[in-house]
């Protein structure tokens, strides 16, 4: 686990497992359900982007066994409080955001192939797929993203704001940040991992379990993955 804390709090940029490498990950799924997180942890504040909502009274789901991760979490940190950006996400909005993602790269960058722009649209947000063995991850319900927060739900200072994709200091471990914003990001770190989560290291708010992320950046990759892509429970809402 120390070892898993330690891979976590070096990897860079260039660290980033693409697209086609995660394809080669197969998945067993196990059928566990979603469940809401609130349910399960009473104490988290849900903080839903505007644009991610599609209705006022929608919630986050996750995998049964995530939510009750985060349970131990939430006790492990108390007085702090998790804030919880997203987890489940419909490919509905999944698609919606990749193409806007992808949309704003290729106007800066109008040479770029559109191999190219895959690429780096991919580091942001994965491509949506309706394959059942190459979901995104937050269609799985394994993937969350996430901050810290004190008693009176102010969130920790990361040193770039969640989303924020022009900031150069999104990465974990992105240099430039100020000293206690690193600290910040080393709790958050450490505190997931020892619950048996892993950090995508271009997003420092990313975190999943059960995924295929979770099988590469784990080193498990002789493993199935044992979330594919759930079912929206809102659907028809």
């Amino acid at each position: 686990m120390t070892e898993n804390i330690q891979i976590a709090l070096t990897r860079k940029e260039e660290d980033i497992v693409g697209e086609k490498s995660l394809d080669e990950i197969t998945i067993k799924e196990c059928n566990e359900p979603l469940v809401k997180i609130i349910d399960y942890v009473p104490s988290a504040i849900i903080r839903m982007r505007k644009e991610r909502k599609r209705f006022p009274e929608e919630t986050l789901y996750a995998r049964k066994t995530v939510a009750e991760q985060l349970a131990k979490i939430a006790e492990d940190v108390f007085p702090l409080k998790l804030v919880i950006y997203d987890a489940f996400r419909p490919i509905e909005i999944q698609e919606e955001w990749y193409n806007k993602t992808y949309k704003r790269i290729k106007e800066k960058n109008q040479s770029w192939t559109a191999e190219e722009l895959r690429a780096e649209t991919f580091k942001f947000i994965f491509p949506p797929s309706w394959d059942l063995q190459t979901p995104p991850a937050h269609s799985t319900g394994g993937a969350i993203d996430l901050n810290l927060a004190n008693e009176n739900g102010i969130e920790f200072e990361m040193g770039s704001a969640y989303g924020n994709f022009d900031s150069p200091y999104i990465c974990t471990n992105a240099k430039g940040i100020a000293k206690k914003q690193k600290e910040n990001r080393i709790l958050l770190v450490t505190t997931m991992c020892k619950q048996d989560f892993v950090n995508y290291p271009g997003e420092w708010w990313h975190f999943s379990v059960g995924d295929r992320e979770w099988i590469v950046y784990s080193g498990l990759k002789d493993q199935s993955a044992r979330y594919g892509r759930a079912n929206d429970p809102c659907k028809g809402k």
